[in-house]
C-alpha cells in the first residue's frame, strides 16, 4: 500500500507505540480528503486491534472478524460521530461518551471517531473536554478535521496532532535557513539562541515557515529520499521531532508569548 509521506509518518509512530505499549488515546487528524483520509483511518484501527497480529499491507485478507466487521462500519466498539446540518450536538457527543463508558462488547478495545470535528459547537466541545480529560483505559479517540485551528485550545492540548494529508515536499532553503537547520541538527539551539532570536526566528511568521520547511526535510530524511540533513539521527528521534513540531507550531496562531514559545519548544527538543 502506497502511503502519503505524512501518512507513512503517522503508520510509523503507531506502530512504535503498539511495539512499546504506549498508544496515545487521543489523537487529532487534520485532512485534506476525507474520504481517502478515513479509509486509512478505518485501516489504521483494524490494524491496532486485529487479532491476527497482521501488518498494516495485509488488512484487506478478512480473515480476522474484527477486520471484516470494521470494513463494514458493522464493529460494534466503533462510533462514529458526524455532523448534523453545520455543527456536532453536545447531545450526541454525549450519548456517545455514554456508550463508551459501557464494557466492550466484542474485544479489548474501543474507537471513536468524529468527522469533522471543527464542526463541534462550545457546547459539545466542553462536553467532549471532560471525556479527554481521563479517557477510559480502553478507548481510543481520533477528531478528524481539516482545520486544527478552528478547534478549541483546550481540546488541541489534550490531543497528540499529526497532519495526514499529502504534502509538498519540493522545499527552497536559503543560507539562513541551512544555518537554522544546522542548529536544530546538531541540538546547539541555546548556545545560539541570541543569533536565532535575533537573526532568523524574529517572529511568529518566520518561525511558521521556517518549521513547515524543516518538517519536509525531516520527512523526506525519514523516507529515505537523498538529504545532506540528520544524517547522523535515527529513525526514533527523527519522529519524535516531527511530532514536537506538529504539537508545538499550532500554539503560534494563539496569544502566546514568542519567547516562551521558542523557550518551551527549544526544551522539548534538546530532551530528544
Amino acid at each position: 500500500m502506497n502511503l502519503s509521506s505524512n501518512k507513512q509518518l503517522f503508520l510509523n509512530y503507531i506502530t512504535n507505540s503498539i511495539n512499546d505499549d504506549k498508544l496515545n488515546h487521543c489523537f487529532l487528524l487534520e485532512v485534506n480528503n476525507y474520504e481517502e483520509d478515513f479509509d486509512f483511518l478505518l485501516n489504521l484501527i483494524k490494524y491496532i486491534n486485529c487479532d491476527k497480529n497482521h501488518d498494516f499491507d495485509s488488512l484487506n485478507c478478512n480473515l480476522c472478524n474484527k477486520c471484516t466487521l470494521i470494513s463494514n462500519l458493522n464493529y460494534p466498539d466503533l462510533i462514529i460521530i458526524e455532523s448534523e446540518k453545520n455543527f456536532i450536538s453536545k447531545d450526541i457527543v454525549l450519548d456517545s461518551m455514554s456508550e463508551l463508558s459501557n464494557k466492550s462488547l466484542i474485544g479489548n478495545k474501543r474507537f471513536l471517531i468524529i468527522k469533522n470535528s471543527e464542526l463541534l459547537n462550545l457546547y459539545s466541545s466542553n462536553t467532549m473536554l471532560k471525556f479527554l480529560e481521563e479517557p477510559p483505559s480502553d478507548v481510543f479517540i481520533f477528531l478528524i478535521c481539516e482545520n486544527r485551528y478552528k478547534i478549541i485550545n483546550t481540546i488541541l492540548s489534550r490531543c497528540l496532532i499529526f497532519n495526514i494529508s499529502d504534502n509538498n515536499t519540493n522545499i527552497s532553503l536559503n543560507d539562513n535557513d541551512i544555518s537554522l537547520i544546522n542548529f536544530f541538527e546538531e541540538r546547539k539551539l541555546f548556545s545560539n539562541y541570541k543569533s536565532i532570536i535575533n537573526d532568523y526566528l524574529v517572529d511568529k511568521n518566520s518561525c511558521k515557515l521556517f518549521l513547515s520547511k524543516l518538517k519536509v526535510i525531516l520527512i523526506n530524511v525519514l523516507e529515505n529520499k537523498n538529504s545532506d540533513y540528520f544524517k547522523n539521527w535515527d529513525s526514533s528521534d527523527l519522529i519524535k521531532l516531527v511530532l514536537i513540531i506538529e504539537n508545538e507550531v499550532n500554539k503560534l496562531d494563539y496569544n502566546v508569548n514568542y519567547k516562551l514559545f521558542l523557550d518551551g519548544m527549544f526544551a522539548k527538543i534538546m530532551l530528544i
